[in-house]
Parts: C-alpha cells; sequence; structure tokens
C-alpha cells in the first residue's frame, strides 16, 4: 500500500481549486476560491503564503472579488499587495510571469 504524504488545510469550508506555487524566495503561495459551493454562493478568489513549504498558512488578502464585492478587482488587488509590502519589482514579476504563462511563452 502506498503510503499517504502529509497534509496540510489551507482553509476550511472553502470549495478550492487550489493554485499553488513555489516562489524563488521559497515561499509558496496558494489562490482558492474562498466559498463553500462554486456557483451556488457569493465568494472571492483569496490568497495564502506558506514559508514552511505548505505545513502552516497565513492570510494575504483578496486576489479577485465577486463583482458585489467591488467595481475595481485590480485596484482591490494591488491595495491588497500594498498591504503587504510588496515592491514595484515584485509587482512587475507577477504580472510579466503571468502574461507570458498565458500566452505560452
Amino acid at each position: 500500500m502506498a503510503k499517504m504524504k502529509e497534509m496540510s488545510v489551507v482553509a476550511e469550508e472553502a470549495c478550492g481549486w487550489p493554485n499553488l506555487t513555489r516562489l524563488p524566495n521559497g515561499e509558496v503561495i496558494c489562490v482558492y476560491f474562498n466559498a463553500p459551493s462554486h456557483g451556488l454562493e457569493e465568494g472571492d478568489l483569496v490568497c495564502a503564503v506558506s514559508d514552511d513549504g505548505g505545513l502552516n498558512w497565513k492570510a494575504r488578502g483578496v486576489v479577485a472579488p465577486h463583482p458585489e464585492g467591488g467595481k475595481d478587482p485590480f485596484g482591490d488587488y494591488e491595495r491588497s499587495l500594498d498591504a503587504v509590502g510588496a515592491t514595484s519589482e515584485e509587482l512587475d514579476r507577477f504580472y510579466s510571469k503571468n502574461y507570458e504563462d498565458y500566452l505560452g511563452l
């Protein structure tokens, strides 16, 4: 029988579809839908970070609020990054990397 790897819980009562990314500094970022049911309840895409390989998680903020959450989702996202002290270089890397991934470069 295969041995099960150790698991940790990022969030309870969340639907999921987690997207995990390991950053160059070793942190793991998890972006996920924060409502227990997609399509049946309003929710947001939120972000959590782990600096110990995924054993423990800290909430970082809302990546994309549902439409009723605001009319400026990109502004809300950038303000959440300001709250955690993201530098302009980190923002540039984030946007550049996501754009390159989206385009398959």
